[in-house]
């Protein structure tokens, strides 16, 4: 029989603590930076959202306020929606899709936007409008990359209605 000497530990003893040590470091970093990663790819995505967010809550708040289209609105097709507000003096304002850029006038309201991002506009009875005294309804679309290949895009859509405009649908009180 062998004899140890006092307190001591073999050469494999020491070994196999250093691996399963090593192994437990590596393990849990690979945590850490995998949680960290994901903690920046939401944090990405919660900003797309809220800069989309921005933007249509802005625009939406604006254009409902035009109550008669004939009169105040310029210019409306798939980039561009141009209107005169109606405060004395009068100013104009218009919103527009410049190549990755959403602008209000030249304040940019959303950068990063991509193909699909504009403006539809509708008639009283839900159908495309044919002309600019014809819009009831305009429909923003707004599509921001998120810059993380994993979240792709953040699609935003609302429907705005003209003040003082009837749609179908709708009843007086």
């Amino acid at each position: 029989m062998r004899q140890h000497g006092p307190g001591g530990f073999t050469l494999i003893e020491m070994i196999l603590t250093m691996v399963l040590v090593a192994m437990t470091v590596f393990g849990t970093a690979s945590l850490v930076i995998s949680a960290l990663d994901s903690y920046g790819q939401a944090r990405e995505r919660r900003q797309a959202v809220q800069t989309a967010r921005y933007a249509i809550d802005r625009m939406a708040r604006e254009i409902r306020q035009i109550t008669t289209p004939a009169s105040y609105i310029l210019l409306a097709n798939g980039t561009t929606f141009r209107y005169a507000t109606q405060l004395v003096p009068l100013a104009f304002v218009t919103f527009q899709v410049n190549g990755n850029q959403l602008l209000r006038d030249v304040d940019l309201m959303a950068g990063n936007v991509v193909v699909g991002t504009g403006f539809s506009y509708f008639n009283a009875a839900g159908l495309p409008a044919v002309g600019i005294a014809d819009i009831a309804r305009v429909r923003l679309e707004v599509r921001i990359d998120t810059g993380v290949a994993a979240y792709g895009q953040v699609h935003l859509q609302t429907d705005i209605y003209l003040r003082n405009r009837y749609y179908a649908g709708f009843t007086q009180p």
